[in-house]
This record gives structure tokens, C-alpha cells and sequence, in this order.
């Protein structure tokens, strides 16, 4: 019984039979058409909250600390804050009302998010769960215990660590990945003056999401926070509508697929060091065991068609394998290139700022893959993923403290409704496992990916070779594509900084504003490139010509800095921050 919106597809041929983890074999089949109707879909209560109006790709979404008295008033929001407080009777409530009550009136409405600061109130925020049947939820606190407690009781709900302390350094920002994994947690939320740039990134290259705590929205969503918690959302969102078209703030998390194999021959550590060179924020690879024990790096099953040799991984030497050429086959510039093994791999790029994607292309090597990353001190630069769900499994077992992903593919609804019910289900599934859902590109929508955003979840998706699909998944979202091109984004500039924050202005007069856009990220490098200033209110107190502000009429307006590059066959927006123009007689 195919109990789906797409059982009409299948009348093309879409679909016969599937199978996960197993060999089966068919005789005999016998197909019948079902005279009866099917039965209805499981009811869902999945929804995708509204998001502000904006041109930004794939801006954060909104959060508000302000309960309202009625839900439907707030706009552009997906989910409201709610302090859990264990009050004299020993009833949970938030503000005046109990947790049960703002749950059940809050539902389909926004996504809640329970703060709990209290042990003592543990018990009361799940027997609130449970009475309410909330499948939708964030845990946001500060006490990994609480974080732990209420999912082991509860394991769909989302846990958010809560970062209190006056100082971030690297050690807080390590102990931070290793306390959202072992949470089963997706997402950190900082403090404004903790909020940059290179901490974002941090957090991302390992498949955490960020949410900020602050008023100036400016300044969160050009650090390229996935979420905003703003006590005022109604003036946070309005700032979203001040960007112009294709505006990009959120630099992508770049995974160079076995390397660069458009460039150099995959799994090779010519193509890893090509790849870093270009500037990939993670390095994918492949993990198999070779007849004698050793790890060696190999995507296919045989030897055969990436080097010089032939056979079954399994059924070979190390001695053997480290003897075929791995790069003539490629071109005859890369003769001599060999199979690296694991070890060779994770020391190459020990001391390097970049992060290693590593997949077992097979099951029984998960204890022997992580004691050589911990053997190399590369625990806290490497993240795992795996097509197979018992060895994602037994990751979470043995090295609860590393980002984990799940790969899978999956065939895309015909109905918006059925997406974001298929997404529902799979954000579910992976919040009770504690794994990121690494998905094919095919298998990811518009829907899907604001679903996974609007509640705190990274992803990394395979394998972009065409342009098309990259772009049009940018636009949607999408912040961690695998591709064979990494060069496709290596010459995007990353960041734009205006040389003043704030000009004071007389009617009639005019300033001229150049701004340093910094191509890579990793160079450090700045260069003056041309860029043309823009503003939402252009005409009302100022007019903005290329780079030049005159004063129109006493007032204030923001001004933008704006590179415009090409990537992927677009134009994109490279946005700075604003900058203030006051205007007086």
C-alpha cells in the first residue's frame, strides 16, 4: 500500500521497489490496482511560520522575546521565546500563563521556544510536552544536564545551548561544538558582543547553526547568524526590507568533494591541497579498509577506475594499493600520485584552517576511523557522515562530541503541504539521533530548506557538478553545498567595509564614500574594488549617485555600500553595513 500525494508519479515508472541496508530478491510479483481509496495521510501539524519581507539570500529568521497577547499579531516571525519559571504551586508557567496553556495557544502559529534555567522545572516542561503533543520545539538553555534531560525524556525536541559568560575564546568555542553534540543540540546562541563574523563561521563549518541575542540587527545579520532573538521583533524586521536585490550576507560553507576532481584526480592529496588553495571551507573524503587493515582513501568499492590497477579495496594490500598510480588516468601532469591513506590525510591538513568531511564508505571501521583522528589530535576539525544509519549510529555512541551527518536521498512532493510534512518527519528523525541530514541535492525544496533553517538546522548536500541547481538552491537558502567545482565560489569577495560608519550632512551638500571589499577570506586581503552606494529611501533625505550622497531634507537614512560580482552566471549583491546620514539645515 503506497500511502502518498505522489502514488500518481508512479503510473511513470518512478518508483519500484526500495530497500535500505539489505539484498533482497523478487519472484513472482503480482500487481493489482487498489479499488478501494486509500487512507487518509497521518494528520500533521507541520507548518512553515512567515518569514520577513526581504532580498537577502537566505537571511536569518526571527525570533521574539517579547510574548504578544495574541499570536497571529506578529509578523515575519517564526518563533517566540517563553522562560519557563517553576512557580510556588510547582506548576511551569511563562509570565501568567501556565507552559501548557501558551503551548496549546501558540501552536501551528510560531515555534515556541522553551527556556530553562530551573532543574527543578524539568519535569513540568515534559509532562507539558507530552499533554500537548508539541512534535515542533526548541529546549533553549544554558545546563547541558537540562538540555539532556528533557530530550531523553522527550528526543524530538531541538536543544539550543545558551552561552552566558563574559568571554568566547578558542577553548570556549571548542567546548561549545563538543556540549551541542553531546546535547544532540544543532544550535549555540550567543550574546550580541560575542556575535562575528569568524565565530559564525567557526560554528558552521561544523554543522552548527547560530542564533544571536541583540537589537542591532545590522550588525547579527552581517556576522551571518541563521537566527535573530530581538526583544523588539517588529523593528528587527523591518530592517530586513532595506537590502537590494540578491543581497548576500551569509557566506556559503563551501565542501570540496573528494578534493577538485574538475581540476586534479579525486582523493588525491594533490586535489586537497588545490582545493584548500581555492579556498573550500571543508574537505570531503571516503574512508575503506583494505585487506590487511589499513585505512586507505577510496571512493568506489574497486581500484579500477580511478587508478592504474584493479580489484576490490577489500581484497588488497596496503603495499599494493600504495604502489598503483592514482593521477595519470586524470592527466598525465598528476603520474605518481598515490592512494593516501587516512592517516596521510587528516596530517596533511593538521594544522590548517579547514575542516575535514570524512565518510566510511562501509560499516565495522568506525572505532579504527576515530582512534587514528584522535591519534593525529584532529577531533575538533572533522566532521562524519555516513549512508548507513547504524554506523551514523555508532558514531553518536563512540564520538558523541563530533558533528555527525546522515546521507540519504529522497524523491521531492508534489505539494507544498507534503514537503514540509516529509520535512517534519526527517528534522524528527534527526533530532532524535542526534545526525545532520546530508541529503542529495534532488531531494531538497524551497520548503524544506526554510523548514530547516527556521529551526537551527545545517546541512551539507551532495554533489553540485552543474551551475543551474547550485544557483537556484543559493537563492532558496542553501549553505553547504558539496561540489566538484570549488573554484565555481573561490573568487566571490566575502565581505565589504566602509571606511566611515556615520556622516553628518547639510541640506544641499554632498559626500563621496569609497568602500574595501576583501576578496578571500583566508589571505586576509583587501582590495579596492568598485562599489556603488544604495538606499532604500533613495529621494526622501538624500540622493545617491554611484558613490556620491547629497542631502535632500533634514532627516535620517541608511546608506549602503554595494559590490557587485558575478558568480555561477548571476550578479550577486555584496551589501556592507549601513551607514548612517544625517541630514540638518
Amino acid at each position: 500500500m503506497i500511502d502518498s500525494d505522489l502514488v500518481g508519479t508512479y503510473l511513470k515508472g518512478d518508483l519500484g521497489f526500495q530497500v535500505s541496508g539489505a539484498t533482497v530478491a523478487f519472484d513472482n510479483v503480482k500487481v493489482t490496482t487498489s479499488i478501494q481509496e486509500l487512507p487518509p495521510l497521518e494528520e500533521s501539524n507541520a507548518f512553515l511560520p512567515e518569514e520577513p519581507e526581504t532580498n537577502i539570500v537566505n537571511a536569518p529568521t526571527v525570533i521574539s522575546s517579547e510574548i504578544p497577547n495574541q499570536f497571529d499579531e506578529l509578523e515575519g516571525v517564526s518563533s517566540v521565546l517563553f522562560p519557563a519559571e517553576l512557580n510556588d504551586d510547582g506548576h511551569v508557567t511563562v509570565g501568567g500563563s501556565t507552559l501548557t496553556d501558551i503551548l496549546a495557544a501558540s501552536k501551528e502559529k510560531v515555534i515556541p521556544v522553551i527556556q530553562v534555567d530551573d532543574p527543578n522545572a524539568v519535569e513540568g516542561v515534559i509532562d507539558a510536552l507530552q499533554s500537548t503533543s508539541i512534535n515542533d520545539v526548541h529546549i533553549l538553555s544554558a545546563n547541558v544536564d537540562i538540555l539532556e534531560n528533557i530530550k531523553s525524556a522527550y528526543p524530538i525536541a531541538r536543544g539550543a545551548i545558551l552561552y552566558e559568560k563574559n568571554h568566547l575564546n578558542k577553548h570556549d568555542l571548542k567546548k561549545l561544538v563538543e556540549d551541542a553534540n553531546m546535547s544532540r543540540s544543532f544550535t549555540v546562541v550567543l550574546p550580541e558582543q560575542h556575535i562575528s563574523i569568524d565565530n559564525t563561521h567557526y560554528f558552521h563549518t561544523r554543522a552548527i547553526s547560530v542564533w544571536g541575542i541583540g537589537e542591532n540587527a545590522y550588525d547579527l545579520i552581517h556576522a551571518g547568524v541563521d537566527g535573530i532573538i530581538s526583544s523588539n521583533p517588529a523593528e528587527t524586521t523591518a530592517v530586513f526590507e532595506n537590502y537590494p536585490e540578491r543581497t548576500i550576507v551569509q557566506r556559503p560553507i563551501v565542501v570540496a568533494h573528494r578534493g577538485v576532481p574538475s581540476l586534479a584526480p579525486e582523493n588525491t592529496m594533490a586535489g586537497y591541497h588545490l582545493s584548500y588553495e581555492l579556498g573550500a571551507d571543508l574537505i570531503e573524503t571516503d574512508v575503506q579498509r583494505t585487506k590487511d587493515g589499513h585505512l586507505v582513501i577510496m571512493h568506489d568499492t574497486t581500484v579500477d577506475r580511478t587508478t592504474n590497477g584493479t580489484g576490490a579495496v577489500s581484497e588488497l594490500t596496503l603495499e599494493e594499493i600504495r604502489g598503483l598510480d592514482a593521477g595519470s588516468h586524470f592527466d598525465e601532469e598528476f603520474a605518481g600520485e598515490k592512494v593516501p591513506t587516512f592517516r596521510e590525510f587528516l596530517e596533511g591538513f593538521k594544522d590548517k584552517d579547514v575542516l575535514l568531511l570524512v565518510e566510511l564508505k562501509g560499516i565495522g571501521m568506525e572505532e579504527q576511523v576515530l582512534q587514528e583522528i584522535i591519534e593525529v589530535g584532529m577531533e575538533e576539525n572533522v566532521v562524519l557522515q555516513s549512508f548507513d544509519m547504524e554506523s551514523v549510529k555508532k558514531f553518536r555512541e563512540i564520538a558523541p562530541q563530533i558533528s555527525v551527518g546522515y546521507l540519504y536521498s529522497a524523491s521531492v512532493p508534489d505539494s507544498p503541504e507534503q514537503r514540509i510534512e516529509d520535512a517534519e518527519r526527517m528534522l524528527n528523525y534527526a533530532t532524535s539521533i542526534g545526525a545532520r541530514l546530508n541529503a542529495s541535492y534532488g531531494s531538497l525544496s524551497e520548503e524544506s530548506i526554510t523548514y530547516m533553517r527556521q529551526r537551527g538546522l545545517i546541512n551539507m548536500h551532495w554533489t553540485f557538478r552543474s551551475q543551474e541547481p547550485f544557483k537556484d538552491l543559493l537563492k532558496k537558502g542553501l549553505i553547504g553545498p558539496i561540489t566538484d567545482y570549488t573554484q565555481w565560489l573561490s573568487d566571490g569577495p566575502t565581505f565589504i567595509e566602509t571606511p566611515i560608519k556615520k556622516r553628518n550632512l547639510k541640506v544641499g551638500k554632498s559626500a563621496t564614500i569609497q568602500a574595501k571589499t576583501f576578496v578571500n577570506y583566508r589571505m586576509d586581503r583587501s582590495e579596492n574594488l568598485e562599489t556603488t552606494l544604495y538606499s532604500h529611501d533613495n529621494d526622501r533625505y538624500v540622493d545617491v549617485t554611484g558613490n556620491t550622497i547629497t542631502a535632500l531634507a533634514p532627516g535620517r537614512a541608511e546608506v549602503f555600500a554595494v559590490h557587485t560580482f558575478n558568480m555561477l552566471d548571476e550578479d550577486w549583491n555584496l551589501v556592507s553595513k549601513p551607514i548612517e546620514v544625517n541630514v540638518s539645515k
